[in-house]
């Protein structure tokens, strides 16, 4: 089994280990032929999509939402990655839709907040 640590940080590999990374290779290549682009970058749109939807739907924190999606850093690193693949800060993406969702229909708010 492969094992995500030791596949970054080790100096040495074993034999199984190698096979993870080949692995590892072949689907990040995959992703790339698949998507244009490259597989982190993919991941990171892939988990600033499913934050929004966090945002929009639940009454999560911005750090929770962060943490949720695969951000364990810190809050400000899922800030500054959300703002600069939407345009908007995450809590300025949360007040927009809270508005949108509220003038189409105000009776879905009291669900959400």
């Amino acid at each position: 089994m492969c094992n995500e640590r030791k596949l970054f940080s080790a100096a040495e590999y074993g034999a199984g280990e190698q096979s993870c990374i080949v692995q590892l290779h072949f689907f990040q290549r995959s992703i790339q032929g698949i998507h244009r682009r490259y597989f982190v970058s993919y991941l990171k749109k892939v988990r600033i999509r499913k934050a929004m939807e966090l945002l929009a739907h639940s009454s999560m924190r911005l750090a929770e939402a962060g943490n949720a999606v695969g951000f364990e850093n810190t809050k400000q690193q899922f800030s500054r990655m959300f703002k600069k693949l939407e345009g908007i800060s995450p809590h300025e993406y949360r007040l927009k839709v809270r508005v949108d969702i509220q003038l189409s229909d105000p009776s879905i708010m009291s669900d959400i907040v």
